[in-house]
Order: C-alpha cells, then structure tokens, then sequence
C-alpha cells in the first residue's frame, strides 16, 4: 500500500496527469509462452482479488487528488 502512495504522490506532481489506473496483473499471456515454447515464470502467481484492488484505489485517493481507476 505504501508504494502505490508513493507512487501515487509522484504522480500528482507531473504536469498534465489527472488520472492513475491500477492494472491487476492477469495471466492471459499465459497461453502464448506456452504456444512459443517457452518457460512462463509466473506460473504461480494468481491475479490479485478484487478486495485488494480497491483497497489500493483507496490507498491512492487518500494522498492524492488523482482520479484512479481500477482497470485500463
């Protein structure tokens, strides 16, 4: 939580940005490596429950005046 403050402070300061959006990693690509052959590393990693997004995008609305989305 404190890095996405943190990021989400920096952010407020760049000139032009109004918004930030919090991308959940998904495993979608998951498929293609396995289609090219190749090794996928995050085979064990799950995509991160909803509670914990918006708990990020709360996070984020306490330290900044950023519109944040959850989602591209």
């Amino acid at each position: 939580v404190e890095e996405i403050q943190e990021i989400a402070q920096f952010a407020a300061t760049l000139p032009g940005v109004n918004k930030i959006h919090l991308l959940p990693y998904h495993r979608l690509g998951q498929d293609k490596y396995e289609g090219l052959g190749r090794d996928y590393y995050m085979e064990g990693i799950l995509p991160p429950e909803a509670e914990h997004m918006n708990t990020l995008k709360k996070a984020v609305e306490r330290v900044s005046s950023l519109d944040c989305q959850i989602g591209g």
